[in-house]
Order: structure tokens, then C-alpha cells, then sequence
């Protein structure tokens, strides 16, 4: 929940409920200072009005509290992912790294796998899919920190120069091209 909190998750939900209980509020001064007292002898028109502004209110704060229990459980659910991935790729003692300039543009695939498996990574291409701004957030603090400190662990600090420099023969740098 704190995480959810601490990535403006929760900030900005309270901040739509606030903004929904205004207007409620805005609404509901309008149309007893200036609907009601045209309709002084109508109790019945005051009373389906009543009826539809608290419906609307009731059916708002219903809309809003399942909007967030969605995102909630989707957040839950992104977060078992990318603990169970991490920890699996650490148990196996091959994490998957996005690295640019791999895939088709290798010139000694062989050689290149061997190189990163002595490091601990399969590379692969940078992701296309981007996640919002929370998966972003959690896959960060679940996945991405604890493979890097595994893998600064394993390797040595300054691992990712020293693979860069093996890999450099063997991949295509598209910057100088």
C-alpha cells in the first residue's frame, strides 16, 4: 500500500474523490438556493431531485472506489510478477538484460551468448512495450534493483563496462553509422 502511495497512485485518487465531493457539494448549494424555492408547494419534485443528486453522488463514489480497487489488484498482481521473475532468473543464474544493439544486428551471435553467459545475463532487445507510470515504478523497485545488486554481487562492481568492452567487437554500434 505505502508503495502505491509513494508513486502518486493514491495522491491522485484522493484528490478525484475531493474534487467529486466539491462538485456533489457545488451541485447540491445550486439547486437548494436556486431550484427549491420555485418549487415551495412541489415536495415531490424537491424529493426526486434529492433522489437523483444522491444517486448520482452514490453511483460517483461506487464508480471511483472500484476504479481503484481494479487498479489496486492490477498493481498487486504487476508486483507478484516482477518478484517471482526476479527471483527466478536469480535462482537459474541467468538474468535477462535488455542491451541495445542485440538481436538482428550481431555479427557473432555464438560468441556474444558466451560472452554474456559468463556474466550471468541472456541479452535481449530493448522492450517496445512500456508499462504506466506505477508498473514502471514497481518493476524498478521489484525487478530491475534487485537483479542489478545480484548481479554487482556476482560479477564485481564495474561488470557492465567490462561486458561492453568484450561485446563491442561483435555488435554493431548503429550511434556511428
Amino acid at each position: 500500500m505505502s508503495d502505491l502511495y509513494n508513486s502518486g497512485f493514491l495522491k491522485d485518487t484522493i484528490w478525484y474523490i475531493l474534487l467529486v465531493l466539491l462538485f456533489f457539494t457545488l451541485t447540491w448549494f445550486v439547486v437548494i438556493k436556486f431550484v427549491f424555492p420555485f418549487l415551495k408547494n412541489k415536495k415531490w419534485i424537491q424529493f426526486v431531485i434529492t433522489l437523483l443528486i444522491s444517486i448520482f453522488f452514490l453511483l460517483m463514489t461506487i464508480l471511483t472506489s472500484t476504479n481503484y480497487l481494479s487498479l489496486q489488484n492490477e498493481y498487486l498482481e504487476c508486483l507478484d510478477v516482477f518478484k517471482n521473475s526476479a527471483k527466478e532468473e536469480i535462482e537459474n543464474d541467468l538474468i535477462n538484460l535488455e542491451y541495445f544493439g542485440v538481436g538482428e544486428i550481431v555479427t557473432s551471435p555464438k560468441i556474444v551468448d558466451s560472452i554474456s553467459k559468463s556474466y550471468g545475463v541472456r541479452l535481449k532487445p530493448v522492450r517496445d512495450v512500456y508499462y504506466n507510470v506505477f508498473e514502471e515504478k514497481a518493476r524498478d523497485k521489484y525487478y530491475e534493483k534487485p537483479i542489478r545488486i545480484y548481479l554487482d554481487e556476482r560479477n564485481g562492481v564495474g561488470w557492465e563496462k567490462r561486458m561492453d568492452e568484450a561485446l563491442r567487437p561483435y555488435i554493431i554500434d548503429l550511434i556511428k553509422k
